[in-house]
């Protein structure tokens, strides 16, 4: 694979492996949502950012993964409530 190929990561980031990347990040932003003392929202969207910008997922790949379907819903229902 190559950095270059459209909707792939590269295989290797800054010399580590996206898994262990991602599983670093993961458990980095895991650890700072429960000291609770930083907004998880804030926190989930740093770690959602860095993914990105670390080269572990591409744009097209987080937007992919978003359900948007969901978010009518929860948006839905807040304006109800």
């Amino acid at each position: 694979m190559h950095e270059t190929d459209a909707g792939h990561a590269p295989e290797i980031i800054f010399g580590i492996e996206p898994l262990v990347a991602a599983t670093s990040l993961l458990v980095v932003v895991y650890a700072i949502i429960i000291s609770e003392r930083v907004n998880r929202a804030i926190v989930a969207l740093a770690g959602a950012m860095l993914m990105i910008w670390g080269g572990v997922l591409t744009e097209e790949q987080a937007l992919a993964g978003i359900d948007f379907n969901t978010i009518a819903l929860l948006v839905g229902m807040m304006i109800i409530v």
